[in-house]
């Protein structure tokens, strides 16, 4: 099969192996960033076709026999794409740029429809979930609900308290497994939602590098729908519970950031600090750096511009 299929390219004049005996590589995209940043240099690295008549094609195939004028924006917008490529990369010497147009307007075409990391479709909410001891003072209900509202202009409701999953609890440790709880709030989600933040007072933890078992204020999916926050370290060192409960509000913050696709930075004082382990770091973050600001604005998502948030308003 494979030696009829290269004597076929032969004839068609076709250089990319569109049957070769190799393997397929089925890569998955996050978001177009990715193509770019993390994967490769350029969109003609990536590993698949590689002349002007296979691109031509497959718009052909995309668009049908109505060819239309499209127009590409700053941000193609691209989430959730499934890249197929069909065959491995030979080197082209002409014709890159075009081919790379052409290849934008393919992912565009695939990814119609499909919204991006921080868009907000209409009609939906973030929804915050309490889980466990609702009635207790130290939750923070309140405050997390008005700091969200303060940052992220979007809807924020409350769902009824719910008890905390058995099949989250680590019983070596005796606290829940953070990365259960998102499975957890994922299944539960209603289904106008948009993200949802499980609130707790327990302790949680996830694996972190070479910690099977590493506690955490919060864990949130990059870029996702879920996240969960705990109250429990948050109180360590606290003044008072005024101090913990701001603390947790700014963590609320910091995970729904992460659900929009807003990895650690690395600016002091910045919502998306890494906390490296210790919770004093929330102490000193204010508000979201012009970087991560600028970056939510590419996935779709506005970040209020003066956010009124309680440790804002302070003196």
């Amino acid at each position: 099969m494979g030696l009829l299929a290269r004597c076929q390219n032969a004839h068609l004049g076709r250089f990319e192996n569109f049957w070769s005996s190799e393997a397929t590589s089925v890569v998955r995209l996050v978001e177009a960033n990715d193509i770019v940043e993390d994967l490769v240099d350029a969109f003609e690295e990536w590993p698949g076709l590689t002349t002007f008549d296979a691109y031509l094609r497959l718009l052909q195939i995309a668009l049908g026999p109505d060819l239309r004028q499209i127009t590409l924006g700053p941000d193609l917008g691209i989430s959730g794409i499934s890249a197929c490529a069909l065959m491995p990369h030979h080197e082209y010497n002409g014709g890159v740029h075009l081919m790379t147009l052409l290849l934008s307007m393919l992912l565009v075409l695939l990814g119609a429809g499909q919204p991006a990391a921080g868009t907000l479709p209409a009609g939906r909410a973030l929804y915050v979930q309490p889980l466990g001891n609702c009635a207790s003072k130290t939750q923070g209900v309140d405050e997390v609900v008005a700091a969200l509202r303060a940052f992220y202009p979007i809807d924020v409701r409350v769902l009824p308290c719910q008890e905390l999953p058995k099949a989250a609890y680590y019983p070596p440790r005796k606290r829940y497994r953070a990365e259960r709880l998102l499975v957890y709030l994922n299944q539960r989600m209603p289904k106008d939602g948009w993200r949802v933040l499980g609130l707790t007072e327990v302790d949680i933890s996830t694996t972190k590098d070479n910690f099977p078992d590493w506690g955490v204020m919060g864990l949130g999916e990059l870029p996702g729908t879920a996240t969960v926050i705990s109250s429990f370290r948050c109180r360590r060192k606290a003044r008072n519970q005024a101090h913990a409960i701001e603390r947790l509000a700014k963590v609320a913050v910091h995970e729904i950031g992460h659900t929009l696709g807003l990895p650690h930075c690395p600016t002091q004082g910045c919502l998306m600090e890494d906390a490296m382990g210790k919770v004093t770091t929330t102490d000193h973050e204010r508000d979201f750096c012009p970087a991560c600001r600028a970056l939510a604005q590419r996935h779709g998502f506005t970040i209020a511009g003066k956010p009124a948030a309680t440790w804002l308003q302070a003196p």
